[in-house]
């Protein structure tokens, strides 16, 4: 049978000639027309296949993205570590320390900015200054990066940075930012870590130094630890802080405190120079007065046992070079500094030189400061010739004897010269003299009573310039043996006589005003006066300084009718009365005498007198 002629077609698999009904292939078995799953699995390879194409190219597209932005804030990155970079050389570290926060901020991984934030946070703590409303929040981000850092040290630099975080706790405390740093155990971990770190010694020595209250162990331990820096690293910073602990504290405790500060200062500074340290006028300003001490000298000769006379005139010239003033301060630096030269020829065994130094001041006039430093300058003198000078041979004005004649030109003289600062006999018979003179019914001669009114207002301003000196040492609790708390109370309590006695001098010349206005004054600036060592204490000299006062407006208020002077004046009248001292300068005859008729119609002043 001859087969019949079918159509055919290829097979989709092996190419086979087949019929084009075949559904599989006789040859290599494989179907010709796929099922409705694998058709579909078809469609989803290709549909797979175009997501993933897509995804390629989206992916490519956010990549390409990702890389520009990456670019930019890298860019920026760097932009802001230059500038801050620059900020930090220029010394302007609150600024850099922004920048360098702001560039963190955008990659916190970036190790190279945070060292070098870390590195400028040790250095600004060398010179932390910010306003106080800044302070607070910028030292403790200071505090927290340098802790932060302390990790990844080696020992020498973790003592070096605990040194830094203690520095700045200190800081905070000096700035009266609250802290609750124990200060003195972190220097303790600090040295424990490297015992001879160049910052612990220093910040440690310097902390000791800075304490509120010094001992001579603390001077010796602080003056020790600066030094031990100073002796492994010759660095300016270093050596300011040094000079100027030293410096300040030759301000302040007692003398045996003041004497060891100036004892470590001295060869520090013959060290600064010999190093050649260029110190500032300012700190060279107040190394001079630490040795003058207004021109007490009472630290001078500690100072010249520190170290050897000759290195005492190299160093003198070294720290007054340059320096200069006007006027009368002007005059007083050249005196200091010549007496203080004399003083050093001295100690040098060269006495025919400090002689002439000393013969040359005898002539200096220093308003209020003359006698003592007269005094200095006379003592000196005898020292190198063994002959006193007439004037040391003249008053002392303590305890000179009466002369017959003349009283009132010798006690005028005495209130013109005595010292401020004691109470001498001539002084007490001074004052005896011209307030029993006032109390006479004799009237007190027109050129006496001027002589006296002239030379008040410079009798006033001696005690003035010692009460200054005493009032920074109160306030600074460093009063010493050259000037001591009774001193302090004696220049107050000489210059509130005096007071009395200008005022009764004004009231005899009937200059009411100027006699009101300085019993007025004297009254406000001893209200709070609290030590004393004389009878009856302030409260008297207070009561007398009332009483005055009360007399003085009384007549006023005669020869002007002043309705406001009489009720002030019975004011004050109460105001002296209230305490029984009050006898002891004046009576209730006086009070309802005839220097107050001019209060008896008024009703308070009835009230006072009334049952005496």
């Amino acid at each position: 049978m001859t087969a019949s002629h079918q159509p055919t077609r290829h097979c989709v698999a092996c190419g086979a000639e087949i019929p084009v009904t075949a559904a599989i292939c006789r040859y290599c078995h494989s179907e010709q027309s796929p099922g409705l799953g694998k058709r579909v699995a078809t469609w989803l390879k290709w549909i797979g296949g175009a997501v993933t194409v897509l995804s390629l190219l989206v992916g490519a597209w956010t990549l390409s993205g990702l890389y520009l932005d990456w670019q930019e804030r890298n860019a920026a990155v760097n932009e802001l570590q230059q500038a801050a970079d620059w900020l930090q050389e220029a010394k302007d570290y609150p600024r850099a320390w922004r920048l360098y926060d702001q560039a963190l901020a955008l990659n916190p991984s970036a190790a190279g900015i945070r060292n070098k934030q870390f590195e400028m946070a040790r250095i600004w703590v060398r010179d932390f200054q910010l306003p106080e409303h800044e302070a607070d929040k910028l030292s403790n981000q200071l505090v927290e990066v340098l802790y932060r850092g302390l990790p990844a040290l080696d020992i020498h630099e973790q003592a070096t940075t605990l040194a830094h975080i203690a520095r700045l706790g200190q800081i905070r405390r000096l700035n009266q930012i609250a802290e609750q740093m124990d200060i003195a155990a972190v220097y303790q971990r600090a040295l424990s870590l490297d015992k001879d770190n160049v910052f612990a010694n220093a910040f440690y020595g310097a902390w000791l130094l800075e304490q509120r209250s010094l001992s001579v162990e603390a001077i010796e331990n602080g003056a020790n630890h600066l030094r031990k820096a100073l002796g492994k690293s010759d660095d300016s910073y270093l050596r300011e802080l040094q000079l100027w602990r030293l410096t300040l504290a030759v301000e302040r405790g007692n003398h045996a405190v003041r004497e060891a500060a100036i004892k470590a200062l001295i060869p520090a500074l013959w060290q600064a120079r010999e190093a050649g340290f260029v110190a500032s006028e300012d700190l060279r300003y107040r190394v001079l007065e630490k040795y003058g001490d207004n021109l007490r000298f009472s630290l001078l000769e500690a100072a010249l046992s520190a170290i050897g006379a000759k290195q005492h005139l190299q160093l003198l010239d070294w720290l007054s070079e340059g320096l200069s003033g006007s006027g009368s301060y002007g005059d007083r630096l050249s005196a200091r500094n010549q007496f203080l030269r004399a003083r050093m020829l001295e100690a040098a065994e060269e006495p025919g030189k400090a002689a002439e130094i000393y013969q040359a001041l005898l002539s200096i006039e220093l308003g209020g400061a003359t006698s003592r430093f007269a005094k200095r300058v006379d003592e000196g003198l005898y020292r190198t010739t063994g002959q006193w000078p007439a004037r040391a041979l003249a008053r002392n004005y303590r305890d000179d004897p009466l002369p017959e004649h003349d009283l009132w030109d010798f006690h005028l003289d005495t209130l013109a010269h005595f010292d401020p600062t004691i109470i001498p006999e001539n002084l007490e018979q001074a004052l005896a003299f011209f307030n029993a003179a006032f109390k006479s019914k004799e009237a007190v001669a027109t050129s006496q009573l001027n002589a006296l009114l002239a030379i008040m207002p410079e009798a006033i301003a001696r005690m003035e310039e010692d009460i200054a000196i005493g009032d920074e040492r109160e306030r600074t609790d460093s009063y010493t043996s050259g000037f001591s708390a009774l001193d302090h109370t004696n220049a107050r309590y000489n210059k509130s006589q005096l007071i009395l006695l200008w005022a009764r001098a004004h009231y005899a010349a009937k200059h009411w005003d100027p006699a009101a206005a300085l019993l007025k004054d004297e009254l406000r600036h001893s209200e709070g006066y609290q030590r004393a060592w004389f009878d009856g204490g302030w409260e008297a000299v207070r009561a007398e300084l009332h009483f005055v006062l009360a007399k003085t407006l009384t007549q006023r208020a005669k020869q002007t009718n002043s309705a406001e002077d009489r009720r002030n004046a019975i004011m004050h009248l109460q105001a002296a009365t209230q305490t029984p001292l009050f006898k002891r300068f004046a009576s209730w005859e006086v009070i309802k005498g005839s220097d107050f008729s001019a209060l008896r119609a008024e009703p308070a002043y009835q009230d006072l007198v009334r049952g005496h």
